[in-house]
């Protein structure tokens, strides 16, 4: 099915979807005990991330040749790649990925004997679990940490972490790694000398044992009377085609006869519908001629009018900066130089704007939707709007119910949160605060952008998300606009698949709410975490 993918995308001449593929084709390998061929995927993958400047994805690639590296003994080259892999999630606050690559890591090092390193990143993994609330994770931290202790023959303190995670496995249902835990109690309390405690164990993991044999026996079961079942439909079927076939063969006389009529009818009927396509045809053409160069003249009135007030703004300042300086008017001079920062602002805004309304309208903008750590997106955009943010004592607050990831455009994703940005900024009083939530909803990832800002009018509601050739809105601080960017802003959401709309009380602020698919399910995502090397009796999660 990869080699199939490739095909496709090696059509459709997308280097993100080679990439993507080969990453996935590497991980296949690595599962095979083949890391060798792993290998070359994964740095040829890494090579294109770094090429676009894909943090996230480079550390999950750094964090996966970690993987191959130790499958193939080379210790001290896996140790770097999950040294990588660990600054990139430290940058990035992504706690979940920095407790996996921690783990990872402190295995490297107890297998190079850096036993003191190895306990240090064990119990930092640890401590992000908790703090995280992931229980699951917690039940597989507490193995690891027994196992490492009863590694080191501290005995008293693996059977301290061997009990949480039995404990925690019974309260979260999860079999397996519950008699996994007991396994490893067992060994624990069997050098303790406590034989009775290990029995006990022993014979509680031979319980869960046969009763997961006996649902897998239950699996195999329906699935064979599955096939049964279907094996007698099907011989029931060809039963009745076969009664079936006497009868069409009865029919065919008639029908032929019928459509030797209809063969006539059905001629003169195309000739019709050829002629009316023609005429079709021909008027759809010229509707789409008006719609391009009503387009081309829109556009051009657009940025006409547009730049024509920053680019004013900015003639003739290099003489007035030059009077300041003769003067010493120094005062005077800095308010100037932040005119002149807020103008470029301003314009720079202007025309990354008016580009992507000009490439929408003529549909020449490329979507090339990928798996985007949410977190990571919202918190790169609202450092974009960090200064101009402090310049107005604006307070900026980022909510997440929960990690989430997003299968959108990066570029298209930056744009919207951009313009819905700069929008709070611009409409928020001095010392207001803005808001970005964002939360779970269904199979779509919902992001709102709040502000305490001015509000929009019922009235101006209807229309906020359409073009406007008229100067738009003056901001609380004479911040002025493009009037485009909410409207590129709603066809970039619909390009994604969702739907955007907008809240607003006049006096009490706005709300601008819309939705993106999230990713499809974390095998995507390549969230890979080795386990601990086999060591003698002890098994490990």
């Amino acid at each position: 099915m990869l080699f199939t993918s490739m095909d496709y995308f090696i059509k459709v001449n997308s280097d993100s979807g080679r990439a993507a593929v080969t990453e996935l084709m590497a991980i296949v390998h690595w599962r095979q005990q083949r890391p060798e061929a792993a290998l070359d995927g994964l740095l040829k993958s890494l090579d294109y991330k770094k090429q676009h400047a894909d943090s996230m994805g480079m550390a999950r690639t750094y964090n996966r040749l970690g993987n191959v590296y130790a499958q193939m003994d080379r210790m001290e080259a896996a140790a770097d790649y999950y040294r990588l892999s660990i600054d990139i999630w430290n940058h990035i606050q992504n706690p979940k990925n920095l407790a996996i690559a921690k783990n990872n890591l402190a295995n490297v090092y107890l297998a190079l004997g850096r036993t003191s390193q190895a306990e240090e990143l064990y119990l930092e993994s640890l401590e992000i679990k908790e703090r995280m609330g992931d229980r699951l994770g917690l039940a597989g931290a507490y193995i690891n940490l027994g196992s490492f202790y009863y590694q080191q023959e501290k005995y008293a303190v693996a059977l301290k972490y061997f009990d949480r995670s039995v404990a925690l496995n019974i309260d979260l249902g999860a079999t397996e790694k519950h008699a996994l835990a007991l396994e490893n109690l067992a060994y624990t309390f069997s050098a303790l000398g406590k034989s009775e405690e290990a029995f006990l164990a022993l014979y509680e993991v031979d319980s869960i044992k046969d009763l997961l044999y006996q649902k897998k026996y239950s699996r195999d079961v329906a699935e064979l009377q599955e096939k049964f079942d279907s094996a007698e439909k099907d011989r029931q079927i060809k039963d009745l085609e076969k009664d079936n076939a006497l009868k069409v063969l009865e029919l065919l006389e008639a029908r032929t006869r019928r459509t030797m009529w209809l063969a006539g009818s059905a001629m003169l009927l195309l000739l019709v519908v050829v002629m009316v396509n023609s005429v079709f045809q021909h008027r759809k053409k010229n509707k789409q001629l008006r719609e391009i160069t009503q387009t081309k003249d829109r556009l051009f009135s657009i940025i006409a009018h547009n730049l024509k007030g920053p680019l004013s703004a900015l003639e003739g300042v290099a003489g007035v900066v030059s009077h300041y300086i003769k003067k010493g008017e120094h005062e005077k001079l800095d308010r100037t130089v932040a005119e002149i920062d807020k103008t470029a602002f301003q314009l720079n805004t202007l025309v990354g704007n008016l580009l992507n309304w000009a490439r929408t309208e003529t549909q020449t903008i490329p979507h090339q939707p990928q798996v985007l750590d949410l977190e990571g997106v919202l918190t790169q955009s609202l450092d974009l709007v960090a200064t101009q943010a402090r310049m107005k004592q604006l307070h900026t607050q980022l909510d997440l119910d929960e990690e989430l990831e997003v299968y959108a455009d990066l570029n298209f994703m930056k744009t919207i949160m951009a313009n819905l940005l700069h929008n709070a900024v611009k409409f928020t009083p001095n010392g207001g605060s803005i808001t970005v939530e964002a939360t779970k909803k269904g199979g779509m990832a919902s992001i709102a952008v709040c502000d305490t800002g001015v509000g929009i009018s019922s009235d101006r509601i209807a229309t906020i998300f359409e073009a406007q050739t008229e100067k738009s809105t003056i901001g609380t601080a004479n911040e002025h606009g493009t009037g485009l960017g909410l409207y590129v802003s709603r066809e970039f959401v619909q390009r994604e698949g969702g739907t955007i709309e907008l809240i607003s009380t006049v006096g009490q602020g706005s709300k601008f709410l819309f939705t993106i698919p999230l990713a499809m399910d974390d095998s995507m995502t390549g969230n890979d975490s080795i386990a601990h090397r086999q060591i003698p009796d002890v098994k490990h999660g």
